[in-house]
This record gives C-alpha cells, structure tokens and sequence, in this order.
C-alpha cells in the first residue's frame, strides 16, 4: 500500500495515463480527418472517434480507486453481506426459535 501510495505523488503511473489519453487523443483525430475524407460513413467513424474519447481516464484515477479498494475493509470492516450478531434481524431471522 505504501508503495501505491508513493507512486501516486511521484506521478509514475498518471505520466502513463497522460500518455494514453494522448493516443487516444490522436486517434480521435485521425479518425475525425477520415469522417471528412469519406462523407458516408462518417457517422460510423464519427460514433468510432466518441467511443475512443469515452476511453480516457483521469490521470489520478487508477491510483486513486486502488488506493480506495484497499482502504475500504478498514472503514467498513464487516463484509456487505453481514448482519451484525447484535441487531434484531439476527435475532429475529437467524436465531430459531427456542
């Protein structure tokens, strides 16, 4: 985790997501100069060029949401799917009656 963290301020990983979104970048263009060259397909091409610019990611966010992942047990610490052994459903559903 320190390890995570520590990539997250030295920028290692978001200098690789900078560099993918600028492909994806490119890409859009081209495709864009292709919607003008070839007038009928370019709604096709067009859909194409918002497809790849839906694909950017945030520089920070990868690290971010995985930074997350690994913090979220330790401020939820019981699984999602636990009923606590002190509530009245467990004692009420779980428990059979005696």
């Amino acid at each position: 985790m320190t390890n995570m963290i520590a990539h997250y301020f030295d920028d290692t990983l978001a200098a690789g997501y900078a560099a993918q979104n600028q492909m994806y970048a490119t890409l859009s263009a081209l495709l864009m100069g292709e919607a003008k060259q070839h007038p009928e397909d370019r709604e096709a091409i067009t859909e194409a060029a918002k497809t790849v610019s839906v694909s950017r990611m945030p520089m920070h966010q990868a690290d971010l949401t995985a930074i997350q992942m690994l913090l979220t047990p330790i401020g939820n610490p019981e699984p999602r799917d636990c009923i606590p052994l002190d509530t009245h459903i467990f004692s009420s559903k779980m428990v059979p009656k005696l």
